[in-house]
């Protein structure tokens, strides 16, 4: 049983429009407003997000839509392992127009069983009554020393997720490492290294020196991942390739590198 796995709510906005209701343009993203997945596949410890469009949900006069929405994860016999409980939401739609974006994330624990998943997205609009449904199959990988959970966003916290970006605009790249070794004595900590590198379009390195750092004191003897954080400042337009890679210094062999696109265009 999929025990460890966290649902977080369903965040949405719908929008006027349409004679029915649809989910469209389904894709899996690293983080909100994130680069997409280009695999359905995910560790222990990682994030989830199935992001999608809500096209065609009904509004009143003043604006107001109600709708309601509920998220199972189910195994590859059908059966549920977890299930949201529907939730009713009122929203207020000042801009008008037929589309809205929408995200379901699902965060998985440590010791989240590997195996073939589906998410199954339901979204229900309560004027007309009509539904939408979507669902996307995922395969939760081995436990292993990895790089999960990228976000970018606008602030050093990471609360303000952000997907386009120009010339001046503050960039935080997010993530964590898990899967990591504990020293065997003495302090009994991690010690893991971790590097940014900014490639240019040929994807060669455009400093000779990386972001660097070094996790290997003040961690929790309970803790499960590592959570790290670079800021880019954005100074010049173009595309570029990010590139985060992590070494588990305790066990050499255990190496991770991710890798996302990001173009950043003029300051308007």
């Amino acid at each position: 049983m999929l025990a460890s796995l966290a649902l977080i709510t369903l965040l949405q906005a719908p929008t006027v429009g349409a004679d029915s209701l649809a989910l469209a343009n389904v894709r899996l993203t690293h983080g909100l407003l994130g680069a997409a997945r280009d695999k359905a596949e995910i560790r222990p410890g990682d994030s989830l997000i199935l992001a999608f469009d809500i096209q065609g949900i009904a509004s009143d006069d003043t604006g107001k839509a109600s709708y309601t929405t509920s998220v199972d994860v189910k195994d590859t016999a059908g059966k549920t392992l977890f299930s949201q409980p529907p939730k009713k939401f009122q929203e207020f739609l000042p801009l008008g127009g037929g589309t809205a974006p929408a995200f379901a994330q699902i965060d998985l624990g440590p010791e989240s069983p590997a195996g073939k998943y589906t998410m199954v997205v339901t979204v229900l609009d309560n004027t007309n009554q009509q539904k939408a449904v979507t669902q996307k199959d995922f395969t939760v990988l081995a436990k292993a020393f990895d790089i999960v959970r990228l976000t970018i966003s606008g602030d050093a916290d990471g609360l303000i997720p952000v997907g386009s970006f120009s010339v001046g605009q503050p960039f935080w790249v997010h993530a964590s490492v898990v899967g990591f070794e504990r020293a065997a004595t003495g302090t009994k900590q991690p010690k893991v290294s971790i590097q940014l590198r900014v490639l240019d379009e040929g994807k060669k390195p455009i400093v000779a020196k990386p972001f660097a750092g070094i996790v290997e004191k003040d961690v929790p003897a309970n803790a499960t991942s590592l959570p790290i954080r670079f800021f880019v400042p954005l100074n010049k337009a173009g595309t570029f390739t990010v590139e985060l890679s992590a070494t588990d210094e305790l066990k050499k062999t255990s190496q991770a590198t991710f890798s996302f696109p990001l173009k950043v265009v003029p300051h308007q």
